[in-house]
């Protein structure tokens, strides 16, 4: 699937910009493919976190649903910049992550570079995803949504503002907040 640029029809809380902007000098000031793994519990931001660095490279993203028959050689054979986006990674690509280390490798070679930006909600990832410059770069785990982002939220979405306590209350109770 081609994409062009992601749209949000909902207000977008708790932005890691600094991050963000991290993952966009490095990739504006290094040669090579690059790779931004984005880690946690569904609903922690981790897509939503994507498609912004999606946005923000300003590059062609190529959505990589699943493993397909030849799509080492359709990636290996993509002659232009580009993110490409294997949302949920662990699930859909368990069993095929040698064909995609090779990839990201080079063993294609190719002048043209690629970012793989890869969503996982557990950290069950080959080891040698994580071990080279040119495989994954950077990992960031999500996890619980902050105070200021329950309580902004809970500012532009509560009508009753005197069930704040309650509810921050009661989300403290949960093992994890999203």
């Amino acid at each position: 699937l081609m994409s062009d640029k992601f749209e949000f029809p909902f207000k977008i809380y708790d932005i890691d910009n600094k991050f963000i902007n991290h993952v966009m000098t490095t990739f504006h000031g290094t040669k090579g493919n690059l790779g931004v793994l984005l880690n946690g519990t569904k609903g922690t931001g981790k897509t939503v976190t994507a498609k912004i660095l999606v946005n923000e490279m300003n590059l062609p993203c190529i959505i990589v649903p699943s493993n397909y028959k030849n799509l080492q050689e359709f990636l290996a054979s993509l002659e232009f910049e580009c993110i490409l986006f294997f949302d949920e990674f662990e699930k859909n690509f368990k069993d095929h992550t040698q064909d995609l280390l090779s990839i990201m490798d080079g063993v294609y070679s190719s002048p043209n570079r690629k970012v793989f930006l890869l969503t996982t909600n557990t950290l069950h990832i080959n080891d040698n995803f994580l071990s080279r410059p040119s495989r994954i770069r950077y990992k960031k785990t999500f996890s619980n949504l902050s105070i200021d982002v329950i309580l902004n939220y809970i500012n532009d979405n509560l009508d009753d503002k005197k069930k704040t306590i309650e509810i921050i209350d009661f989300i403290n109770t949960l093992s994890i907040s999203t």
